[in-house]
């Protein structure tokens, strides 16, 4: 099975800060996947999404309960050496909020492909 062209979108947090300002995904992706490298601190990062790379909302993924719900999407510490997908992302800016401050710099990837 083909997935057509992938396209990977770096960003750096820089040492000492806790977000990714912005990642321009030139338009919104059928499939989003996060590469994670090591990481010295213990982070979770918030997903943030915008269409005009100006106003930031939270990206929330759906959660099949008894009553359909929804909660922020997030990607935990342990996907650190790894990679993940971002379900749901649909926007062409993408924003990354840490719940700490890391350390060292951390080089993200973002890989799409429709």
């Amino acid at each position: 099975m083909s997935y057509g062209p992938i396209s990977v979108f770096p960003g750096t947090i820089a040492s000492g800060e806790s977000t990714l300002t912005s990642i321009d995904l030139s338009k919104a992706w059928s499939r989003v996947f996060i590469e994670v490298p090591s990481l010295s601190t213990a982070v979770v990062f918030d997903v943030y999404g915008s269409s005009d790379n100006s106003t930031f909302r939270p990206v929330f993924s759906r959660t099949n309960t008894q009553v359909v719900a929804y909660q922020a999407l997030t990607v935990a510490t342990t996907v650190t050496n790894g990679i993940a997908p971002l379900d749901g992302v649909g926007t062409r800016y993408v924003q990354l909020r840490g719940s700490a401050t890391v350390a060292n710099g951390v080089a993200i990837k973002l890989i799409c492909w429709d």
